[in-house]
């Protein structure tokens, strides 16, 4: 009997793990397109497609990628080198998917 009650909390455990994973993608994909969105229509014309750089700071660079969260947002809030800042013109929830976009292309 207690095995039974031992496996049953196992199971509902798994289950809801599961569910909150699932729900946990769902939104990391609502990020990253939110993310791209942002990147398109602030970043895209000066850092290129996919952080190559050009006209400006090569974004998709491991040592620009390696940075710190507080870091990112604080270059992207504040700008630099040429760079406007955004604090005013981002939402903290914008800048949060922007930088989950930018993570998305990972540190090669």
């Amino acid at each position: 009997m207690k095995n039974k009650k031992v496996i049953s909390v196992i199971i509902v455990n798994a289950l809801f793990t599961g569910i909150l994973l699932l729900g946990s993608s769902s939104l990391l994909a609502a990020d990253l397109k939110a993310g791209e969105a942002t990147y398109k229509k602030k970043c895209v014309m000066c850092h290129g497609e996919k952080g190559q750089g050009g006209n400006a700071l090569k974004l998709n660079d491991p040592r620009v990628l390696g940075k710190t969260d507080k870091e990112i947002r604080k270059l992207i809030s504040e700008g630099g080198k040429g760079m406007p800042g955004y604090q005013t013109s981002l939402k903290p929830a914008e800048m949060d998917s922007l930088m989950a976009y930018l993570r998305s292309w990972g540190v090669k």
